[in-house]
């Protein structure tokens, strides 16, 4: 028979999961767990889903939805709890694992550690030494917080290929970690938060920068140009604040500014512990965004060497309620030490979130939206009853959370809704590693 010919075939030059090719579903930093980087090494243009986690709700949530802080260690809350967890169908493995994926990276492993030195190999902490399951969903929010802000952060600089992305799901659809970064009542979670802070029209953001620095990128997506003061104020692992360094910003419209807090003062300072020469002289930098009369516009803080900390000590919290406008209020927090993620426990309308997910006044397909009006007799604080009575409309939310206070630094967390007596004697701010503490009236 005749010979067949070989003939031309072209070889194709990009993929259909190619991240730099155009639209994409980018879970690398998710469910296929690479480094935080690989949001920016992959060269992503636009991701239509993205950041898929079980994203667990806050405390005062949990508690109306499962009657504990610990859902997991207890036999019939554990069910419930297992039951809502953002899955795959058919997959042996939920988000929760790829949650924690990052839990350990940032916390629990050994080259996650600021002070261990650069080429310490990883070393898991053992997992019964966590502490339990409200310790590690502690570790879930901060977690989620930091790596959501840091992804987005990384997308939004000027020289990331990334012109935008979506997050897999806005709301869960039951009780409990769904991938929503908000709950299935429609409250921000940890991921809300850190999404927010980088997503801001006008933001503040540090994305370290390994051997090339501390960069803090400052973006202004206004009409018209921005006239600031950045003001940045560095922590030492000796206890306190150095004194604050202010940096003219001008930022034009719809644009981006970078500012090096390394070689802010003029000096060099390994801010970020990045060549690790000696011990760690640093603890954390915040950097402040102020208009011309003073006002706060942004701000960011970032911890020198990771999240983690080695046996950190009860930071001092303190906090107390301040009006920031006739009808608006705000909790003042400050920290005799740095305290890390810092966040609001606002109460909840008990048997607003039913562990069976279908909960009186809310819409059950998990939009957030109320169909109608609960009847409850009191408050869902963990602590305290109180009389329905005392309950306003709308409900209160806290704008901000999981930030970082550094040492004599003063900040305010925005509160919406309805903030009676009432609700402002139940709520609670906590930070990592330490009892929450009351919020004081004066």
């Amino acid at each position: 028979g005749e010979r067949a010919t070989s003939s031309a075939v072209a070889v194709p030059q990009g993929s259909p999961v190619d991240a730099a090719d155009g639209v994409c579903h980018y879970f690398g930093v998710g469910a296929y767990g690479r480094p935080l980087e690989d949001a920016v090494t992959r060269g992503v243009r636009f991701a239509a889903e993205s950041l898929a986690f079980a994203v667990p709700p806050e405390p005062p949530v949990v508690r109306a939805q499962f009657g504990t802080d610990a859902p997991l260690d207890g036999d019939e809350t554990a069910a419930a709890w297992r039951a809502g967890l953002a899955r795959d169908p058919g997959a042996a493995w939920t988000f929760a694992d790829t949650t924690n994926t990052y839990v350990h990276r940032l916390f629990l492993d050994r080259d996650s550690d600021p002070d261990a030195g650069l080429a310490v190999p990883a070393r898991p902490v053992p997992e019964d030494s966590i502490g339990g399951h409200a310790r590690r969903l502690e570790l879930e929010r901060a977690t989620l917080a930091h790596v959501v802000q840091r992804t987005f952060a990384q997308w939004r600089a000027a020289d990331s290929a990334c012109r935008g992305a979506l997050v897999l799901s806005a709301t869960s659809t039951a009780p409990g970690a769904g991938w929503g970064v908000l709950d299935v009542t429609g409250r921000p979670t940890a991921a809300w938060y850190g999404m927010r802070r980088a997503c801001a029209p006008v933001a503040v953001s540090f994305v370290p920068a390994g051997g090339d620095g501390l960069p803090v990128h400052v973006w202004n997506d206004r009409p018209e140009a921005l006239e600031a003061t950045l003001r940045l104020t560095v922590a030492t692992v000796r206890g306190g604040s150095q004194p604050a360094v202010d940096v003219p910003v001008m930022v034009p419209a719809h644009g981006e500014t970078v500012v090096r807090a390394d070689l802010a003062d003029g000096t060099f300072r390994d801010l970020d512990n990045a060549y690790g020469f000696g011990d760690r002289e640093y603890d954390a930098v915040s950097a402040v965004l102020l208009d011309a009369r003073g006002r706060v516009l942004a701000r960011d803080a970032h911890l020198s060497g990771g999240p983690r900390r080695n046996d950190a000590a009860d930071p001092g919290l303190s906090a107390r309620w301040v009006r920031t406008g006739p009808d608006e209020w705000g909790v003042v927090v400050t920290a005799e030490g740095l305290a890390r993620f810092v966040a609001l426990d606002l109460p909840v309308r008990a048997g607003g979130a039913g562990a069976t997910g279908t909960a009186a006044g809310l819409d059950t397909a998990g939009t957030g939206a109320r169909t109608d009006q609960p009847t409850v007799d009191r408050l869902d604080t963990g602590t305290t009853a109180v009389a329905a009575d005392a309950w306003g409309e709308p409900d209160p939310v806290a704008e901000d959370g999981y930030v970082h206070v550094l040492p004599g630094e003063t900040v305010v967390l925005p509160v919406s809704g309805e903030v009676t007596g009432a609700v402002r004697a139940a709520t609670r701010v906590r930070t990592l590693g330490a009892d929450p503490v009351a919020v004081s009236e004066n």
